[in-house]
């Protein structure tokens, strides 16, 4: 029995175990919700779940739900609790609002209306707070300010009343104040204005006898007054006062004489009387280096300050002393101390100075410039210094010192040490120089021409064609009165002599008397050795071996089938001779597609020529041994003459080959020798072979074919 008692115990220790350690405990903690009522258990098992809620003014977009899970409470879902928002506020006519606490228009948030100018509040509430369904108090509203309508009396005049009695009066309005009688003024604000408060800037003035207020008593310190009335009260207009000081020492600070006007005022204020001393003014970036007055204890006269300014890259601009004069005045201005800068150049004869320097450059600016005309830069820069722009000057007169070291011949005679620019003079150089220019010119770099003297020399070119030898090698200026000895090669002759060799020497005048030239031999035209149109036949460059045939003039005959040039000129010499016996030509033969230019004779002397002239549309050939002429030569007719022939082009031709004429404007089918024609492919062709542009060649042109 006993044994089974205990078995019992056992087992429901065992549940009561089982069943604790199979539950969550602590309730999960969420920020600003609570548990709901009807989740809440003494104790919870799995599966078991919580709802929770957000607190007052909190809301959360999905329902949050934690579940027990093997002892641990898991979040099944839900967000935060957060703020709950309201609607953005409404606006206000002539209004505005502000947010006095909160932010983003969530629950707690306060905002406050407030009026325009010229409106005000005229709700109990001007102020709105997010509660839980919505924005708390009604929607203030602004009505606009007016101030009271105001009855003056009859003694003054009120401008600026509204017409209608019914109008209101709004913030800013003026009203002006004015007296009816003349012997009256206003008394108080002639101008009063409606503030934005509803109420008048100033109390309503009024109208009373004009008189000035007694402003005094018979001694106010050492003022002395003469004037006063005899009876108390106020003073009429005219009343003259007059102020003076007793005591030494004294002077009167202000207006000697003052009268009451018209208007009620006195035309001054009431003098003064105060010690004579010089006040202190304000100090701007200077300090007081000896001269400090003992505390409370004004600047007397006599007393002498002295200044310094407070930083060494600032300057002084004034007095560095000042005295306190006996009329209480300093004999000087309190000075300042600026920071240094220098002003623009004007009287430096820089050339446009606004550009290069502005007002105020600091100190250590550097700036470039240039001068006027007839002066130069003393620095390629200026710089602002304490003592102003450096160099100094900046600009000096241009002048040009005596060129002595430019071999001028007694440059002292020709050159002063002041010339100005622009200053031309003339000059001579010394021997073995020669002047570069008639006269020199003084410029901003000095003389010119640079050099004013050249050494006078002679060149010698480096490379001289047709030169066997060079004697001396090598060297190729030459000084006056030096020599040099050319060679020339075996087709080369002295350029003025025609002698193989020739020493030539510089002059003075820095010319050669010979020129140091090896030219190559060459023939020139025969004029003087009755070769017959001489300029046709020996036409061109005739060097050394080149053969001419040529013709001689009626009465002379050949002396070669051809002449030679040679180092001696053209051979045989002489080309032609006077015949003894002179046979005569017939008239002159036909020749192929040409004519002659003038009707022949019977007849024809040796020498005579005859010109011929092609067909039309054939081209005369001159080059050698053809020619436009011939001549008679002891009865018979010598010469060659030759017409080249034109190239026609038919249709049929066209056709075959599949082309026709390039241009449609183009309607010749020929061409004249060495002339062009320029072919096109029929329309759907190709071309194959040769060019589509061809050129006749003595009546002969190849086609091009397109198919």
């Amino acid at each position: 029995m006993e044994s089974s008692l205990a078995f019992l115990c056992l087992w429901i220790c065992f549940i009561v175990f089982a069943s604790t350690s199979n539950g969550c405990s602590e309730i999960p903690v969420v920020e600003n919700a609570e548990v709901s009522e009807s989740s809440k258990k003494p104790q919870y098992s799995d599966d078991d779940t919580l709802d929770y809620s957000c607190v007052s003014g909190h809301v959360s977009p999905r329902k949050i739900i934690y579940k027990c899970s093997n002892n641990e409470w898991i979040k099944l879902r839900g967000d935060k609790c957060t703020l709950k928002p309201c609607e953005s506020p409404e606006d206000i006519p002539n209004g505005r609002y502000i947010v006095e606490s909160g932010r983003n228009f969530v629950f707690g948030t306060t905002i406050k209306y407030i009026c325009n100018d010229g409106y005000q509040i005229m709700s109990r509430y001007d102020t709105r707070t997010c509660r839980e369904g919505g924005w708390d108090n009604q929607l203030p509203a602004c009505e606009e300010v007016s101030c009271e309508r105001i009855a003056p009396d009859g003694n003054i005049r009120v401008e600026g009343l509204p017409d209608h009695s019914e109008d209101l009066i709004r913030s800013g309005h003026r009203l002006t104040f004015s007296c009816v009688d003349k012997g009256l003024i206003v008394r108080g604000q002639k101008e009063i204005i409606c503030q934005s408060n509803g109420e008048w800037s100033s109390p309503i003035p009024t109208c009373v006898e004009a008189t000035c207020l007694p402003q005094w008593s018979t001694t106010v310190g050492h003022l002395k007054i003469e004037g006063l009335p005899d009876i108390e009260g106020p003073v009429k207009p005219g009343h003259r006062l007059t102020f003076s000081c007793t005591g030494e020492g004294m002077k009167l600070n202000g207006q000697r004489d003052i009268t009451c006007q018209s208007n009620g005022e006195w035309s001054s204020p009431f003098p003064k009387c105060q010690e004579i001393a010089c006040e202190e003014e304000p100090l701007t970036n200077v300090e007081i280096l000896f001269g400090h007055p003992v505390i409370d204890s004004p600047y007397k006269p006599g007393h002498i300050l002295l200044f310094r300014c407070i930083d060494v890259n600032l300057k002084l601009n004034g007095r560095r002393a000042i005295e306190c004069q006996s009329n209480g005045e300093w004999d000087y201005p309190y000075p300042t101390c600026r920071e240094i800068t220098c002003e623009v150049p004007r009287d430096q004869h820089v050339s446009r100075p606004n550009y290069y320097f502005s007002e105020d450059m600091k100190l250590g600016t550097k700036t470039p410039y240039r001068c006027e005309p007839g002066y130069r830069e003393t620095a390629a820069e200026a710089t602002c210094t304490r003592d102003g722009w450096t160099p100094n000057p900046l600009c000096a007169e241009i002048t040009c010192d005596v060129p002595r070291d430019q071999h001028v011949s007694t440059p002292n005679y020709y050159f002063s040490g002041d010339m100005k620019l622009g200053t031309k003079t003339s000059y001579r150089c010394e021997s073995g120089y020669r002047k570069t220019a008639e006269k020199a010119t003084c410029t901003r770099d000095g003389w010119t021409p640079k050099p004013l003297c050249a050494e006078i020399t002679c060149e010698l070119q480096s490379t001289i064609s047709g030169v066997k030898k060079i004697n001396p090698e090598g060297k190729t200026i030459f000084r006056a009165g030096e020599s040099v000895e050319i060679t020339c090669s075996e087709k080369g002759r002295s350029y003025d002599t025609k002698e193989t060799s020739k020493t030539c020497t510089c002059q003075e005048n820095g010319k050669w008397d010979h020129k140091p030239v090896c030219e190559e031999i060459r023939c020139e035209v025969p004029r003087d050795q009755h070769v017959s149109h001489p300029d046709f036949y020996f036409r061109g460059d005739m060097k050394l071996g080149a053969k001419q045939n040529y013709y001689c003039e009626s009465g002379y005959e050949k002396m070669a089938e051809e002449a030679t040039c040679t180092q001696d000129g053209w051979t045989p010499n002489p080309l032609c001779a006077e015949m003894t016996v002179s046979r005569k030509c017939g008239p002159p033969p036909p020749v192929n597609n040409a004519d002659t230019v003038e009707m022949t004779k019977k007849e024809y002397s040796t020498g005579e020529g005859v010109e011929y002239i092609c067909f039309n549309k054939y081209t005369l050939d001159t080059s050698p041994p053809f020619s436009k002429y011939l001549t008679c030569q002891q009865g018979e007719w010598s010469g060659n003459i030759k017409c080249l022939k034109p190239c026609t082009v038919t249709v049929e031709e066209m056709n075959e080959r599949g082309i026709e004429l390039a241009f449609a404007d183009q309607q010749k089918l020929f061409a004249p020798h060495d002339d062009h024609i320029t072919f096109t492919c029929q329309r759907g062709k190709i071309l194959v072979g040769f060019s589509l542009r061809q050129k006749c060649n003595d009546g002969v042109m190849t086609l091009p074919k397109c198919v």
